[in-house]
């Protein structure tokens, strides 16, 4: 109820229950009579009757059970019930219109939330710079990152906690769509004091009878190019999988323990120890390609702006160095 709270202040509650006949027309009236301090006036400015206007003041005034005017052949002055009304009614219009604006950009996808799921680095390469771009085109979307390793973020997808994939390779997925974006280089983390290190370029043959050890969010990918380059019959390629961070297997890449690969994405870390140079197949530098999936239920206005923005931008984009 709007009531007086004590004998010193005035506290009104707008939301009460037994204002329910109050709606923002009222406010708005009486908002424009006290900045043109008249009936009249306000009417006009508002296209109205002044008798129309002169009942939605009085009807105000019934429902407070105060007068919120005083009237005199001059015109009219917010009382001190009134003034107070007024100030919430300020509050309650530009809260309204901040909530309709901000639910306008929503339903279009101008603001918003997406929860992008990913298992490459985001120190250097595409991804960065999408998220960088998008960021500065649509600021009022937040974008989330999610970093695990690809059957949890399958889970993710599939359950709706994630709005996006953007992922290496190919996945068979139900229920879901993609788009091809980006291929980027991909590089070997090799220790300083290797022998390899000395180069400029290295090729998968170079690596026969590597150790390699990779974190398990791109050990699927590691292990996959690995096994497809240098298995042999008999003999498998030594492969570790740990469940540390991708700066920590650098880090042990770094003691001189094993060798890793890393996409143009991680190129921003740098590792004392480290060496991280190109490699190269039969036909060129060795590429990565990314996609993106999500689900086809996904009504989400937020993620429909972003996946426009990589079509727009990224899309089949030329790898990076």
């Amino acid at each position: 109820m709007l009531v007086a709270d004590g004998a010193k202040s005035s506290s009104y509650d707008l939301l009460s229950p037994f204002l329910r006949g109050i709606d923002l027309r009222h406010l708005r009236y009486a908002l424009m009579a006290a900045q043109l301090r008249s009936f009249n006036k306000a009417a006009a400015s508002l296209n109205i009757k002044p008798a129309t206007l002169s009942q939605h003041i009085s009807f105000l005034e019934g429902q407070f059970a105060t007068p919120l005017f005083r009237r005199s052949p001059r015109g009219v002055v917010p009382t001190d019930a009134g003034e107070v009304l007024l100030a919430s009614a300020r509050r309650v219009l530009n809260e309204m219109e901040g909530l309709y604006e901000k639910t306008r950009a929503v339903s279009q996808g101008r603001a918003g939330a997406v929860a992008i799921g990913f298992v490459t680095s985001i120190s250097a390469g595409n991804l960065r710079s999408s998220l960088i771009g998008f960021h500065d085109e649509y600021p009022e979307i937040h974008l989330r990152g999610i970093e695990d390793d690809r059957y949890r973020l399958f889970t993710k997808l599939d359950s709706g906690s994630v709005d996006a994939l953007i992922i290496s390779g190919s996945a068979e997925l139900a229920d879901t769509q993609s788009l091809n974006l980006w291929s980027e280089r991909m590089f070997v983390a090799l220790p300083s004091a290797h022998p390899l290190a000395s180069r400029e370029r290295i090729y998968w043959s170079d690596l026969h009878g590597e150790t390699f050890v990779a974190p398990k969010t791109t050990a699927d990918d590691i292990e996959a190019m690995v096994r497809t380059r240098l298995a042999q019959p008999g003999k498998e390629p030594q492969i570790i999988i740990t469940e540390v961070s991708r700066e920590t297997v650098l880090g042990v890449v770094g003691m001189g323990r094993a060798i890793t690969l890393v996409s143009a994405g991680s190129l921003g870390m740098t590792i004392d120890g480290v060496a991280i140079r190109q490699l190269f197949d039969g036909t060129g530098p060795h590429l990565l390609s990314f996609s993106a999936y999500w689900r086809d239920d996904n009504r989400n206005q937020a993620l429909s702006t972003f996946l426009h923005f990589l079509r727009d931008r990224y899309s089949l984009a030329p790898p990076r160095d």
